[in-house]
């Protein structure tokens, strides 16, 4: 996607893969890696990396995980060196036993990508 290029019509466009099945989407990040990429997580529980193919304006998306989280993703990020993605979503359970100290807590799942 090339947004310094002059468009007569510029307008919101909708992508047509929808691989986050409900909710909304929580948290998105774009990467810096060689690729042009992004990544999503979701009410769905679910991280979806999102990559640029054929051109502009069109995405794929690949669904790195849909069943580790317990609650909604609230947040993903990734490494500039290596690409690793990185996932946290709001564990309700043991934010009980931790309200006093943190008034949050998080559970992490680390995804590697390359192999």
């Amino acid at each position: 996607m090339n947004l310094n290029k002059k468009q007569r019509k510029t307008r919101v466009s909708f992508l047509e893969e929808k691989p986050h099945v409900k909710g909304i989407i929580n948290n998105i990040v774009f990467m810096l890696w060689d690729s042009v990429c992004f990544i999503t997580g979701g009410n769905d529980h679910a991280v979806v990396l999102w990559t640029e193919k054929d051109g502009d304006n069109f995405w794929e998306p690949k669904v790195l995980h849909n069943s580790l989280h317990s609650s909604a993703v609230m947040g993903v990020a990734g490494m500039h060196q290596r690409q690793i993605v990185m996932s946290a979503d709001w564990c309700h359970g043991l934010t009980w036993a931790l309200k006093d100290a943190l008034h949050s807590f998080f559970v992490f799942r680390v995804l590697f990508l390359d192999s």
